[in-house]
Protein backbone atom coordinates (compact mmCIF):
# COMPACT_ATOMS: atom_id res chain seq x y z
CA UNK A 1 0.00 0.00 0.00
CA UNK A 2 1.48 3.07 -0.54
CA UNK A 3 1.96 6.57 1.38
CA UNK A 4 -0.68 9.22 1.56
CA UNK A 5 -0.10 12.53 3.10
CA UNK A 6 -2.94 14.73 4.40
CA UNK A 7 -1.94 18.35 5.13
CA UNK A 8 -4.21 19.47 7.47
CA UNK A 9 -4.27 23.00 9.12
CA UNK A 10 -3.65 23.05 13.16
CA UNK A 11 -5.04 25.89 14.41
CA UNK A 12 -4.72 26.85 18.72
CA UNK A 13 -7.38 25.70 20.91
CA UNK A 14 -7.22 28.26 23.66
CA UNK A 15 -6.17 25.38 26.43
CA UNK A 16 -7.25 26.53 30.01
CA UNK A 17 -3.74 25.68 30.67
CA UNK A 18 -1.50 26.90 27.90
CA UNK A 19 1.58 24.94 27.84
CA UNK A 20 2.71 27.49 24.96
CA UNK A 21 2.10 30.45 27.78
CA UNK A 22 3.70 28.40 31.00
CA UNK A 23 7.07 28.03 28.98
CA UNK A 24 7.70 30.98 27.78
CA UNK A 25 10.72 33.15 29.30
CA UNK A 26 9.75 36.21 28.72
CA UNK A 27 6.02 36.49 29.31
CA UNK A 28 5.07 37.16 25.75
CA UNK A 29 1.96 35.47 25.59
CA UNK A 30 -0.64 36.51 27.27
CA UNK A 31 -4.65 35.90 27.22
CA UNK A 32 -7.02 38.85 25.53
CA UNK A 33 -9.73 39.95 28.29
CA UNK A 34 -11.89 40.39 25.68
CA UNK A 35 -11.75 37.00 23.72
CA UNK A 36 -9.69 35.39 25.89
CA UNK A 37 -7.46 34.10 23.04
CA UNK A 38 -3.79 33.56 24.12
CA UNK A 39 -1.71 35.75 22.14
CA UNK A 40 1.76 36.61 21.13
CA UNK A 41 3.28 39.67 22.38
CA UNK A 42 5.58 40.21 19.05
CA UNK A 43 7.51 42.70 21.01
CA UNK A 44 8.39 40.56 24.32
CA UNK A 45 8.69 37.15 21.80
CA UNK A 46 12.54 36.59 21.39
CA UNK A 47 11.60 33.98 19.06
CA UNK A 48 13.12 30.95 21.89
CA UNK A 49 11.05 28.34 20.13
CA UNK A 50 9.92 26.98 23.57
CA UNK A 51 6.52 27.59 22.57
CA UNK A 52 6.40 25.52 19.65
CA UNK A 53 8.04 22.66 21.55
CA UNK A 54 5.78 22.80 24.40
CA UNK A 55 2.80 22.90 22.23
CA UNK A 56 0.88 19.46 22.74
CA UNK A 57 -1.12 20.42 19.16
CA UNK A 58 1.90 22.02 17.02
CA UNK A 59 -0.11 25.04 16.49
CA UNK A 60 2.66 27.48 17.25
CA UNK A 61 5.00 28.29 14.92
CA UNK A 62 8.03 30.72 14.75
CA UNK A 63 8.05 33.50 11.79
CA UNK A 64 10.75 32.24 9.79
CA UNK A 65 10.96 36.62 8.65
CA UNK A 66 10.09 38.16 11.68
CA UNK A 67 11.62 35.41 13.97
CA UNK A 68 8.68 35.69 16.52
CA UNK A 69 6.22 32.84 17.89
CA UNK A 70 2.60 33.39 15.84
CA UNK A 71 -0.73 31.38 16.41
CA UNK A 72 -4.39 31.48 15.49
CA UNK A 73 -5.68 34.98 17.53
CA UNK A 74 -9.40 34.53 16.74
CA UNK A 75 -9.13 37.13 14.49
CA UNK A 76 -10.21 39.37 17.24
CA UNK A 77 -13.59 37.27 18.03
CA UNK A 78 -14.66 37.32 14.52
CA UNK A 79 -12.58 34.35 12.43
CA UNK A 80 -12.08 34.54 8.81
CA UNK A 81 -11.62 30.86 9.00
CA UNK A 82 -15.37 30.35 10.06
CA UNK A 83 -16.85 32.91 7.48
CA UNK A 84 -15.26 30.87 4.49
CA UNK A 85 -15.50 27.80 4.68
CA UNK A 86 -17.78 26.44 2.21
CA UNK A 87 -18.56 23.18 3.99
CA UNK A 88 -19.66 24.43 7.27
CA UNK A 89 -17.71 22.29 9.30
CA UNK A 90 -15.93 25.37 11.48
CA UNK A 91 -18.27 27.17 14.03
CA UNK A 92 -16.77 29.78 16.56
CA UNK A 93 -18.10 28.87 20.18
CA UNK A 94 -18.02 31.50 22.91
CA UNK A 95 -14.63 30.68 25.54
CA UNK A 96 -16.94 30.00 28.49
CA UNK A 97 -19.72 27.68 26.57
CA UNK A 98 -17.04 24.97 25.88
CA UNK A 99 -14.51 23.05 27.97
CA UNK A 100 -11.99 21.11 27.26
CA UNK A 101 -13.26 17.80 27.55
CA UNK A 102 -15.51 19.41 24.20
CA UNK A 103 -12.00 20.30 22.44
CA UNK A 104 -10.86 17.05 23.41
CA UNK A 105 -13.90 15.12 22.03
CA UNK A 106 -13.62 17.14 18.78
CA UNK A 107 -10.10 16.33 18.52
CA UNK A 108 -10.74 12.85 18.73
CA UNK A 109 -13.49 13.05 15.81
CA UNK A 110 -10.99 14.68 13.25
CA UNK A 111 -8.09 12.19 14.20
CA UNK A 112 -10.61 9.43 13.31
CA UNK A 113 -11.90 11.07 10.19
CA UNK A 114 -8.22 11.77 9.37
CA UNK A 115 -7.84 7.92 9.29
CA UNK A 116 -10.96 7.34 6.87
CA UNK A 117 -9.49 10.01 4.51
CA UNK A 118 -5.86 8.80 4.69
CA UNK A 119 -7.02 5.19 4.36
CA UNK A 120 -5.42 4.27 7.29
CA UNK A 121 -6.75 1.12 9.07
CA UNK A 122 -8.75 2.40 12.45
CA UNK A 123 -7.67 0.79 16.15
CA UNK A 124 -10.92 -1.68 15.94
CA UNK A 125 -9.45 -3.08 12.28
CA UNK A 126 -6.41 -4.27 13.40
CA UNK A 127 -7.42 -5.70 16.42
Amino acid sequence: MGQYFVTVPVLCQQCEIPMCKEVCPTEAIYQDSETGANLVDEERCIGCRMCVISCPLGSIEVDPVKHTAFKCDLCGGDPECVKICLAGALTYVDKDKVGFSGRREALKKLSDRLVLVAGMPTEAATE
